[in-house]
């Protein structure tokens, strides 16, 4: 494998950790965007309340930050 390869098995490897672990917490869900990935939970922490895979654009954003509000 790559240098590249690596980093990028490397990062997918971290992302579906971090949901998962965001996930094991009870009432924890996950909403999927065009523009994001976001885990959403009661309780609060950054373990199962974050995003990832954001794309920088107003449209993305604007629901990220509609997500977040509504919390």
């Amino acid at each position: 494998m790559t240098p590249e390869e690596i980093q990028v098995v490397a990062s997918e490897n971290l992302l579906r950790t971090y949901f998962n672990l965001g996930l094991a917490i009870p009432n924890s869900t996950t909403v999927e965007e065009e523009g994001f990935k976001a885990c959403l939970g009661e309780f609060e922490h950054p373990i199962c309340n974050f995003a990832a895979g954001l794309q920088l654009d107003p449209w993305s954003a604007k629901q990220l930050a509609s997500l977040a509000a509504a919390r």
